[in-house]
């Protein structure tokens, strides 16, 4: 749904007031400043890269979902260029976006979490929408555990929403063909589970993204 046409190549001067600015009010909250390597990862997640970071993050979940096992990166590495082999050979690979080739991204993920953490505390509770095409919720998303009595779900990458409506029912893709299950998510967010507001960082600001960690 990123539009190549929308972006600019900006340096970091054009972003240092509004930097500065978001400083200064972390300052006030009597936290520590965003820093430049925290600012350039954040608006790196904003392009085509999130497609590879949240691919990754995934990836792990998923597979230590399977097994609780403690792995080395090298492990987690080989782990999912098998994965991503196994699934090449039956055509499941929805994306050639998806293959990292074995990178973990790892300094660059922890500098992406870093900078969110610090963005939300600056955030207002509002309401924003997450579009989602070609998927289907999971079942303890749909119904109550029975001993809980709670539902819900675990997002192991990086949760993109938006605050304008439009833009989040663009990657519903509802008149994609073959697209059954369109799903258009709304949530409340509150002062505890703030996302980071993206806008004046990203390289598409006209989706108004919040990106929760």
């Amino acid at each position: 749904c990123k539009d190549s046409s929308e972006r600019k190549a900006l340096g970091f001067q054009h972003f240092e007031a509004e930097v500065n600015d978001r400083n200064f009010q972390l300052q006030e909250k009597e936290m520590k400043p965003l820093l430049k390597e925290e600012f350039q990862a954040a608006r790196l997640y904003t392009g085509p890269m999130y497609v590879k970071y949240n691919a990754i993050l995934r990836d792990i979940g998923a597979l230590r979902k399977e097994d609780h096992s403690v792995f080395s990166e090298a492990q987690i590495s080989a782990r999912i260029i098998k994965r991503r082999q196994e699934e090449k050979a039956t055509d499941t690979v929805p994306s050639a976006g998806d293959d990292t080739r074995g990178n973990l991204y790892t300094t660059t993920l922890h500098v992406i979490n870093s900078a969110v953490l610090k963005l939300a505390k600056l955030t207002s509770a509002s309401r924003c929408f997450r579009g989602i095409s070609r998927k289907t919720l999971p079942t303890e998303l749909m119904h109550k555990d029975e001993v809980t009595k709670t539902r819900g779900g675990v997002e192991f990458g990086f949760l993109s929403c938006s605050t304008e409506k439009p833009q989040a029912l663009k990657y519903a893709n509802m008149q994609a063909e073959n697209n059954t299950t369109p799903i258009l998510l709304e949530l409340q967010m509150g002062m505890i589970d703030c996302g980071a507001d993206m806008r004046w960082l990203s390289q598409y600001p006209v989706e108004g993204e919040v990106l929760f960690p």
